[in-house]
């Protein structure tokens, strides 16, 4: 039994492949052909098809002359692989879903090594993203400080030439006093 982690699904073709290998185990004579498992999932998962919870995907193999055909397959999550096999025998049900806990526990293995670098990556993309906001913010600060030092320095040199102004105007008082 080869174990084959892509993640938490796994595709009806590779289901039926587990399944036929342990029907074989069991002495059973007939193989379940992908199109019949194919009929089970639609028949067993049609509400979710037709909402979009299980994915239909297509695969080439080779037919016949040479050519290559596409064929429809299903990506199933492990919950809803399980739920397929209500209708195997005991024995096949049982080590498929053996075959699905020990992928599960692959899984949860791999999840926990990849989630510190994930969680890292997202730390440092997060910092990256504060760093880049508090630019801007500094930049538009920076920018309002100039206009308000340019304000102040215009303020300045007005009151200057006021004070310029008051100042001869009482000189010329004085003087007009005298």
């Amino acid at each position: 039994m080869q174990l084959k982690l892509r993640g938490e699904t796994i595709t009806s073709l590779e289901l039926v492949k587990q399944i036929n290998f342990f029907r074989e185990k069991e002495n059973k004579k007939t193989d379940l052909k992908h199109s019949d498992l194919l009929k089970v999932i639609r028949d067993e998962f049609e509400e979710d098809e037709q909402a979009g919870k299980i994915s239909l995907l297509f695969y080439e193999a080779k037919v016949g002359n040479g050519a290559t055909k596409k064929f429809p397959m299903f990506e199933l999550t492990l919950s809803q692989a399980k739920q397929v096999l209500v209708r195997e025998s005991k024995f096949v049900r049982r080590a498929i879903i053996k075959y699905i806990e020990e992928l599960e526990s692959q899984l949860q293995i791999t999840n926990n090594s990849i989630m510190i670098p994930i969680s890292k990556a997202n730390y440092w993309q997060r910092i990256k993203e504060l760093s880049e906001y508090t630019d801007n913010e500094r930049d538009k600060i920076y920018k309002k400080l100039a206009k308000i030092t340019k304000l102040t320095t215009s303020m300045t040199r007005e009151v200057d030439k006021l004070s310029n102004i008051v100042f001869e105007t009482e000189n010329c008082i004085r003087k007009l006093e005298r």
